[in-house]
Parts: structure tokens; sequence; C-alpha cells
């Protein structure tokens, strides 16, 4: 995959005794960085329950058990050799017939919520996919379009991502929990429910440990309209309008 080269990013690092960052006025340890029980999702994430039908969840769950999955692999930059990715333990497989179907499912996620919720106009989103994560499987923490530096110290936007998208198809798992380490804030997958956060080291995230079954989920990434290009278009049908 070419690339263009990349962005440095202003580290986010709040404070909790100082104003959050969202404006409310209130501490951030009172706020987004609250530890309380039952709080609200952090601002600039959104949580839609039950965007996604039972019958739909129902369809893609039952698809997706007739699959070939694969794990999940990485490049080592050295030798050039592939190998499975140990940052994250997942599988995931071709979609088949049934990718039409998830496209449209992301195009109305980004049109109807990421937009007017996100107040972003979006271009064009990355070709979804489902990831498998059976028991012991995981997702270290991340962020979607950028990475730390450790000899800079500064964080780096390399990737042309502006919104992360997750859909979850099914239940009858435990663990597997998505935790923003920065927000101090866990989400628990439920069937059906729809997640949209930035792609930016603030929301970085990971998928915690599967303990018992099997968890799936929808993933995309979306880049705002006339945003410019750190990356060649990928090419083929990897990167799709949002509107013809």
């Amino acid at each position: 995959m070419a690339s263009k080269g990349r962005h440095v990013t202003e580290n986010f690092d709040p404070k909790r005794a100082e104003p959050c960052f969202c404006g409310s006025g209130e501490r951030f340890k009172h706020c987004c960085g609250s530890t309380a029980k039952d709080r609200p999702p952090p601002a600039g994430l959104v949580v839609r329950p039950g965007w996604l039908t039972e019958r739909q969840c129902d369809e893609l769950a039952r698809f997706a058990e007739t699959r070939e999955w694969k794990w999940c692999t990485t490049v080592d930059s050295v030798s050039g050799v592939e190998r499975r990715d140990e940052t994250r333990v997942t599988q995931t497989a071709d979609m088949g017939e049934m990718q039409g179907r998830l496209n449209e499912y992301v195009q109305s996620a980004l049109r109807d919520v990421a937009e007017p919720e996100m107040g972003c106009t979006v271009g064009w989103f990355l070709k979804p996919h489902i990831l498998r994560y059976a028991e012991g499987g995981y997702y270290l923490g991340h962020a979607d379009s950028e990475y730390f530096d450790e000899a800079d110290d500064r964080w780096y936007r390399h990737l042309d991502r502006d919104v992360s998208l997750l859909m979850y198809i099914n239940d009858g798992f435990t663990g597997g929990e998505l935790y923003f380490k920065l927000f101090n804030y866990t989400y628990r997958p439920r069937r059906g429910d729809l997640v949209l956060f930035p792609s930016d080291h603030r929301y970085m995230h990971q998928a915690q440990p599967v303990t018992s079954g099997i968890r799936y989920a929808i993933v995309s990434w979306a880049a705002k309209q006339g945003e410019p290009r750190l990356q060649e278009p990928l090419g083929g049908d990897m990167e799709i309008p949002l509107r013809p």
C-alpha cells in the first residue's frame, strides 16, 4: 500500500482535575473521564442500541457460521514475511454474497447517524468486514488512524480514517468488552448495537479477551469529504463512496 506520508497530531493527555475537553464546564474526572458506574459514553462516542434488527443480526450470524475463517496477519517490516498478528487474536473471512448487505448497513449508519451526530460529511468508507473473536480472542490497545512514535513521544496520523464504526451481531459470549483507556470507559457489546467514534488517538481502544463463546463484529472506517489524503487510493472495491 503506497503512502504519501504522515502528519503529527497534538497529544491528548487529559488531566483529571482540569476542565473537560468537551466544553461542559465540569472537571474531566466528573465528566468524560468519570469512573462512576453506569455513566454515559464520553463525548464523541455514539452508541445506538438496536440499530440492526434481530432478524438482520440472526441472518448475518448464521451466514458467518458458514464461512471459512482465517487469522488476521501482519507483514514483518524487516523480513517481509507474513505472520499471525499477535496484537489482535481474531479472524476474518470473505463475506461473499453478503458483502452488499454489509455495505448497505454501513452506508445507512454513516448517512443517518454518523453525519448528524458527529457533524461531518462523509466522502467514502472502507469495505466493511466481520471479525470473529473466539474464546481467548482480543485486540490490544490501538488508535485506528494514528500510531505512537516512542522516539519522538508523539502521535502521528498515517491512515485516511476519520470515523470508526462497529456493529455487533450476536450475544452469547462473555468478555469481549470495548475499553477506551483515556476515558476510563468500558462498553459491553450487545446484539444489534451500532458504535461510532473518531478514529484518532483520543479514542484509542481495545477489545478485551473473550472468556467464552464467540463474538462477531462488523467493522469499517470512513473518511470525511475533502480531507487531504495521506495514502494513495486503495483501488478496486476497497473504498466505497457514501453517495453515488
